[in-house]
């Protein structure tokens, strides 16, 4: 065993002793079902975040990493359950939107990824532009381009100088071989920010040579 795993586990061992002595310290489960999940010892630790999600106990926190033990086992309308319920407040929300977008365009659920993204866009309008990057990443995973180039394109009809809008949509045009398209958008990066996209520029000059020959 690395040095690193055995520290892990003489601190679980003294938190089992912790819980042991004083079982109804939720705070003290709470760290040892962080222990046990960094130890891969998923099922106590899957049994200990529904434990705390009953006693209501740092739940948010709870709900995100039992959604991420059932995500990653392939329980996936349970892990979507879980995502749902954190606090839109909570600062494990928006990461835990991410995670249920992308398992629902995997899933093939466009319209609930939709409605995610839109959810995200009323719960912090700020974000409008995030979600909609977000929604487009993950169709471009499942190679779901046209449905990508939708959302980005009326993501930048709202937001026309996000950066990230226009360097994913940019990427989207590089896959399907559209280079004037990825060079204007390339262009329009580097007329925003001009000392700020060392990629964009490299692959500015990458497609200008192709466009020369």
């Amino acid at each position: 065993l690395s040095i690193r795993r055995q520290r892990q586990m003489c601190i679980r061992d003294r938190f089992d002793a912790l819980m042991a002595a004083r079982p109804g310290d939720v705070e003290t489960l709470y760290s040892l079902a962080l222990i046990n999940l960094e130890l891969e010892r998923l099922t106590v630790a899957e049994s200990q975040f529904r434990e705390l999600i009953q006693a209501r106990h740092r739940s948010d926190e709870a709900h995100y990493y039992l959604a991420s033990i059932l995500q990653d086992r392939g329980a996936t309308d349970e892990a979507l359950r879980h995502f749902g319920q954190i606090n839109r407040q909570s600062n494990a929300w928006l990461s835990a939107q991410r995670q249920r977008l992308q398992l629902l365009v995997d899933e093939q659920r466009y319209q609930e990824a939709s409605d995610t993204a839109g959810e995200i866009a009323e719960a912090r309008p700020e974000l409008a532009p995030v979600a909609a990057n977000l929604q487009a990443q993950a169709l471009i995973s499942a190679q779901e381009y046209e449905r990508a180039a939708v959302v980005l394109d009326q993501a930048l009809a709202v937001a026309p100088e996000n950066i990230d809008l226009l360097f994913t949509r940019a990427r989207l045009n590089e896959t399907l071989d559209d280079f004037p398209a990825t060079e204007a958008d390339l262009r329009a990066i580097l007329s925003i920010q001009p000392d700020n996209a060392p990629v964009s520029y490299t692959h500015l000059r990458a497609h200008e040579t192709v466009l020369d020959l």
